[in-house]
């Protein structure tokens, strides 16, 4: 993955300062706690449901339709790990088991939304959206936000981690920078350790303070005291998939451990969180990426994926969302901004830019000059997009489409076509993104499985180039 050296002052409760570090610790994850070939291992524990095909419970299960993927989950403390919220995209909040406080469902929003989190108590929680904006339900109180940040410029915001009293929360940037808001004091950020990164993905509470997490599986940590040690166990960086979320272990309370997942759905422990299973997608079957983990004390964690697939482990399952893999474009638009800090591609806002791009001229980012633009001419972000011409389908125009049954997730060779069975790049606009990433950000001398090679761009914004020069950027194998 390639860096972008990008330094940045920090904007803290209201008063620009620069990214001081008072303590941090950062984690390599080694073997993961995980199966690698079923679709849910460790059956004594686990329970879930993708749409109307579950595991370990009745034939009934509470499943909610919703048109936007899932980003998030969070487990509602006050049910004591029984009851959880699942957020959408689009704002829209579904409640299992657990109060339902409100949401941004149904209004307009200047971003899509990247995630959530429950105050201490369970009273409440927080919307985050990916322009930094805040939206807080219940008895979360609202203490600030960075929305805007198409006006003032940075990072897309990808968590927003309570304090430890609920009084105040952090905001975290793809870049790794700190936004500090209410009681929520600022321990550090990664321009303030000279990390130069867009690959953070996810965030979560530990000790006092928060630690966040790249997409490499790289942990980092700050609270107010640490040595800065590293943890035993090597890089995580032997896997394939991208990590994409970590929940914290024992909160409210020490935070002193945290489950960590990869976007197939393997699991990862570290510190008091014990492992109770893991997730897996299999082959062909038309389930979306995972993209959320939440936990309650040490032994029990629900994991989400972007078709609302919730499986819980240790912990009572009681419904799920249910998303069609047939996104429409918009919907679709929202899942590859959400997913670009997977690629090191998280999107730099300069001034006046926004998620819509409403003024491309002049604008660079992988985003707005990229993958935009790039996939609303080759498809129109429509799932069902074919070039009469070429046989060239799907969102990111695969040629030949079969090539999308590998994801570059390291999954067995491609099986034959069979008639009447229906494969997940057929409709799956989940798969065919992740396949869109893959091919876009791959040198050409690696090739999956079938013996299809990587584009060679190394980023979105050097596909659309091509794609202005030639009129294509899927080179005919």
């Amino acid at each position: 993955m390639s860096i972008r050296f990008q330094v940045r002052n920090r904007r803290v409760g209201g008063v620009a300062t620069a990214c001081a570090v008072l303590a941090f610790l950062v984690i390599y994850l080694g073997v993961p706690q995980a199966a690698g070939a079923a679709v849910v291992d460790n059956g004594s524990s686990a329970q879930g449901c993708v749409g109307q095909l579950c595991y370990g419970v009745g034939p009934t299960p509470n499943s909610v339709a919703s048109n936007a993927s899932v980003v998030g989950v969070a487990v509602d403390p006050a049910t004591s790990g029984s009851g959880y919220w699942e957020v959408a995209s689009d704002g829209g909040v579904f409640a299992f088991n657990a109060p339902f406080y409100g949401s941004m469902g149904g209004q307009s929003l200047a971003a899509p939304m990247a995630g959530m989190a429950a105050t201490p108590s369970g009273g409440g929680y927080w919307e985050v959206g990916a322009d930094g904006g805040v939206f807080a339900f219940g008895n979360a109180g609202f203490y600030g936000s960075i929305h805007g940040s198409g006006g003032s410029g940075g990072p897309q915001t990808v968590a927003i981690v309570s304090s430890p009293d609920g009084g105040g929360y952090w905001e975290i940037d793809a870049d790794g920078g700190v936004f500090a808001y209410g009681d929520a004091p600022f321990y550090g950020s990664l321009p303030g350790l000279g990390v130069s990164t867009l690959e953070v993905v996810s965030a979560t509470n530990w000790g006092n303070g928060y630690a966040m997490l790249l997409a490499d599986g790289t942990v980092y940590t700050f609270t107010s005291s640490g040595s800065g040690s590293t943890a035993p166990g090597g890089s995580f960086n032997i896997y394939t998939d991208p990590a994409v979320a970590i929940g914290a272990a024992n909160w409210p309370g020490a935070a002193n451990g945290f489950w960590m997942v990869d976007r197939e759905g393997h699991t990862y422990t570290y510190g008091t969180a014990q492992y109770e299973g893991s997730v897996n997608s299999a082959v062909g079957i038309p389930w979306g990426p995972i993209d959320g983990v939440s936990g309650y004390g040490t032994a029990g964690y629900d994991v989400v994926g972007a078709d609302g697939g919730t499986f819980s482990f240790n912990l009572p399952f009681e419904g799920n969302a249910s998303v069609s893999s047939e996104l429409g474009s918009s919907y679709a638009q929202q899942i590859g901004f959400l997913m670009l800090p997977q690629g090191d591609w998280g999107e730099v806002f300069t001034s006046g830019e926004t998620y819509s791009c409403p003024n491309p001229n002049g604008q660079s980012g992988q985003w707005c000059d990229g993958l935009l633009p790039l996939w609303n001419q080759e498809s129109g972000w429509q799932w069902n997009a074919q070039n009469p011409s070429s046989g060239a389908y799907g969102i990111p125009q695969a040629l030949p489409a079969s090539r999308m049954c590998d994801t570059g997730g390291g999954v067995p060779p491609c099986p034959p076509p069979q008639s009447g069975y229906t494969y997940a790049w057929q409709n799956n606009a989940w798969t065919q993104i992740m396949w869109g990433f893959w091919y876009i950000g791959t040198p050409t001398s690696v090739c999956d499985n079938q013996g299809y090679c990587g584009g060679g761009y190394g980023d979105p914004e050097a596909a659309w180039a091509h794609e202005q020069q030639f009129g294509w950027y899927v080179a005919k194998p």
